[in-house]
């Protein structure tokens, strides 16, 4: 049974194909770097992103693109501090000629940043995110700060106890679902609804900046969340 967002991807990619013929060839790539990685860095053109925790740094990713319409690549750049990144681009040569898809393993510790013009995001167990996205979803499941901007899409994320979160979405809403108790709730949408257990106050170690201006802001408690956080 599809939902809505998977609807309109489908009706997205019909038109795509519509467009640009069906053959376009696809292939899978993986990618495993040496040595210790503490931050993500991906950029992208087009594609669903997948993010789950794991012990390795992992990339795979299922490409499709006809000769010469997609630039991607992959380097490690090593700070004077020794901080390593690992950068993940995939740059298409026209619009809508090419897509990867990537599902990323991520350590405990090591932070993601997102840069995606078109696709989804997926997230479950990453301890610090953020992701800047043109035109799609962000489901995410994290463990420590989120920051997301979405032009024109959705945001849904579970959040733990005690923790920042600055989220704003042009076009559509933002659904979250956080323990219950104090937050520290800064909020403008054109509607909001805070969920029983959930208290406003000025000062608390969890903040929440949400911008919705043309949609709305729901906040769910998540008593499952405040029992695993407090373990």
């Amino acid at each position: 049974m599809f939902n809505t967002r998977q609807m309109q991807r489908l009706l997205l990619s019909t038109a795509v194909v519509g467009l640009f013929g069906c053959d376009a060839p696809q292939y899978n790539d993986v990618f495993t770097p040496e040595g210790d990685i503490e931050r993500v860095v991906v950029r992208s053109d087009s594609g669903d992103i997948e993010l789950v925790s794991g012990t390795h740094v992992r990339v795979e990713r299922t490409i499709q693109a006809r000769d010469g319409a997609l630039d991607m690549s992959q380097t490690i750049h090593e700070d004077p501090g020794g901080l390593r990144t690992l950068f993940l681009d995939a740059r298409c040569a026209a619009v809508l000629t090419c897509s990867v898809d990537q599902k990323i393993i991520i350590p405990d510790g090591v932070g993601v940043d997102i840069v995606l013009d078109n696709g989804d995001v997926w997230a479950t167990g990453i301890h610090q995110l953020s992701v800047q996205l043109n035109r799609g979803a962000v489901d995410a499941d994290i463990r420590g700060p989120l920051k997301v901007q979405v032009g024109d899409g959705s945001v849904q994320a579970d959040l733990p106890l005690n923790t920042a979160a600055t989220i704003a979405v042009g076009q559509g809403d933002i659904d979250l679902n956080i323990p219950p108790g104090p937050w520290k709730l800064m909020a403008q949408a054109l509607a909001l609804n805070i969920g029983d257990g959930i208290q406003d106050v000025d000062a608390s170690d969890g903040q929440l900046e949400l911008i919705a201006p043309a949609g709305a802001v729901h906040l769910r408690t998540a008593a499952a969340l405040a029992d695993s956080a407090a373990e």
